[in-house]
C-alpha cells in the first residue's frame, strides 16, 4: 500500500507537472495567436482604410475639379460677354465722338479757308483791276498773256511744293505712328509672354512640390512599415528565445527534482525491502510489483488521457471564446480609431484641396484678367490707330476736294474777270 501511495503520488506529481507545462504552452500559443490575429486585423484595416481614403480623395478631387471648372467656365463666359458688350459700347461711343469732332473741325477749317480765300480773291481782284485799268491801254494783251502764264507756273510750283511738303510730313507722321504702334504691340506681347511664363513656372513649381511631397510621404510610409515589421520580428524572436530558455530551465529543474526524489525513494525502498523481506521472496515481490506497476500505469495513463482530452477540449473552448471576444473588442477599437483617423485626414485633405483650388482659381483669374486686359489694350491701340488713319485720310480727301473746288472757283473767277475786262475794253474801244 505504501508503495502504491508513493507511486500514485509520483504519478500525480508528473501529471501536475505535465498539466502545468501544457497550460504554459497553451498560454504561449494563445498569446501568439492573439498577436497574429491583431497583426492580421491591423493590416486588413490599414489596407481597407488606405483604399477608402484613396477612393474618397479621388472622388472629392473629381467633384471639386468639376465644380471649379464649371464655375471658371461660367465666370469666363460672363466676363467675356461683359467685356464684349462694354467694348462694343465704348467703340460706338468713341466712333460717334470722333465723327462729331472730325466733322466740327473740318467744318471750321473749311469755313476759315473759304473766308481766307474769299478775302484773298477780293484783294487780288481789286489789285488786278486797278493795275490793269492803269496799264490797260498800253500793254493789255501782252501783260495778260505773260501774267496768266506766270501765275499758272507760280501756282503750279507752289501747289507742287506744298503737296510735296505735306506728303513728306504725312509720310514721317505715318512712319512715327507705325513705329510707336509696333513698339507698343511688341511690349504688350512681351508682357503677355512674361505673364504666361510666370504662370507656367508657378504651375510647374506647384506640380513639382506636390510630386515631391507624395514621394516623401510614400518613402516615410515604407520606412515606417519596414521598421514596424523589423521590430515585430525582433520581438517575436526575443519572445521565442525567452520561452525556449524558460522551458529548458524548467525541464532541467524538474528532471533534477525527479531524479533526486527517485533516488531517495529507491534507497528507502531498497532498505525497507531488505529489512522486511528475505532474499527468497525478493523475486516474487519484484514480479508482483512489476505487474502492479504495469496495471497502475495503464490505469493512470487511461485516466490521464481522459482527463487530458477533457481538459484540452474545455481549455480550447475557453480559448476560442476568449479569442472571439478579444477579436470582436479589438476589431471595434481598431475600427473606431481608424474611423477617427480617417475623419481627421479627410477634413485635412478637404481643407488642403480647398486652399489649393482657391489659389489655383485666383491664379487662373489673374491670368484671365491679364489676358483680357492685354487683348483690350491691343484692340484699343488698333482702333485708335485705325481711327487716326481714317481721320487723316478723310482730312486729306477733304483738303484735296477743297483745293479742287478752290481751283475751280479761281478759274471761274478769272474767266469772269477776263470776260469783264474784255467787255470793258470793247466798250472803251467803241467809245
Amino acid at each position: 500500500r505504501r508503495e502504491r501511495r508513493l507511486r500514485q503520488q509520483a504519478i500525480n506529481e508528473r501529471v501536475i507537472a505535465m498539466q502545468d507545462n501544457l497550460a504554459k504552452d497553451m498560454a504561449v500559443q494563445h498569446e501568439l495567436t492573439l498577436d497574429a490575429l491583431e497583426r492580421e486585423l491591423r493590416e486588413q484595416m490599414e489596407s481597407e482604410l488606405a483604399e477608402m481614403e484613396k477612393d474618397a480623395l479621388i472622388k472629392e478631387e473629381s467633384k471639386l475639379r468639376s465644380e471649379y471648372e464649371v464655375r471658371l467656365n461660367r465666370k469666363i463666359e460672363t466676363l467675356q460677354e461683359q467685356f464684349e458688350i462694354e467694348q462694343d459700347i465704348k467703340i460706338q461711343e468713341h466712333k460717334e465722338q470722333t465723327k462729331q469732332q472730325i466733322e466740327v473741325e473740318l467744318q471750321k477749317e473749311h469755313k476759315q479757308r473759304l473766308d481766307i480765300q474769299k478775302e484773298r480773291i477780293a484783294l487780288e481782284f481789286n489789285q488786278h483791276l486797278q493795275h490793269r485799268i492803269r496799264e490797260m491801254e498800253a500793254t493789255l494783251s501782252e501783260e495778260m498773256e505773260t501774267r496768266f502764264k506766270d501765275l499758272e507756273a507760280h501756282e503750279l510750283s507752289r501747289l507742287e511744293e506744298s503737296h510735296a511738303a505735306k506728303l513728306s510730313e504725312r509720310e514721317e507722321q505715318l512712319r512715327r505712328g507705325i513705329r510707336t504702334r509696333l513698339e507698343q504691340q511688341l511690349r504688350a506681347r512681351l508682357k503677355q509672354r512674361e505673364t504666361r511664363l510666370k504662370s507656367e513656372y508657378d504651375r510647374r513649381s506647384l506640380r513639382l512640390e506636390e510630386d515631391i511631397a507624395q514621394q516623401i510621404q510614400v518613402e516615410l510610409e515604407s520606412r515606417l512599415r519596414q521598421e514596424t515589421e523589423d521590430l515585430e520580428d525582433q520581438m517575436r524572436e526575443d519572445v521565442e528565445l525567452a520561452i525556449a530558455r524558460r522551458k529548458d530551465e524548467l525541464r532541467v529543474e524538474i528532471e533534477n527534482q525527479l531524479e533526486s526524489r527517485h533516488t531517495e525513494r529507491l534507497s528507502d525502498r531498497k532498505s525497507r525491502l531488505r529489512e522486511k523481506y528475505d532474499i527468497t521472496f525478493s523475486k516474487a515481490v519484484d514480479d508482483i510489483s512489476k505487474t502492479l506497476k504495469q496495471d497502475i500505469e495503464t490505469e493512470l495513463e487511461k485516466r490521464m488521457e481522459s482527463e487530458y482530452t477533457s481538459y484540452r477540449s474545455a481549455r480550447e473552448a475557453e480559448i476560442q471564446n476568449r479569442l472571439a471576444r478579444f477579436r470582436y473588442d479589438r476589431e471595434n477599437e481598431l475600427r473606431e480609431q481608424l474611423e477617427e483617423q480617417y475623419d481627421s485626414k479627410k477634413t485635412e485633405w478637404a481643407e488642403r484641396l480647398e486652399l489649393e483650388f482657391q489659389s489655383r482659381e485666383a491664379a487662373a483669374r489673374k491670368a484671365i484678367m491679364s489676358e483680357i486686359d492685354a487683348g483690350l489694350r491691343n484692340e484699343r491701340l488698333t482702333f485708335e490707330t485705325h481711327l487716326e488713319l481714317l481721320k487723316e485720310e478723310t482730312a486729306l480727301e477733304l483738303e484735296v476736294n477743297m483745293e479742287d473746288r478752290l481751283e475751280e472757283f479761281k478759274q471761274r473767277k478769272e474767266e469772269e474777270v477776263a470776260s469783264q475786262l474784255e467787255r470793258q475794253l470793247d466798250k472803251r474801244e467803241e467809245i
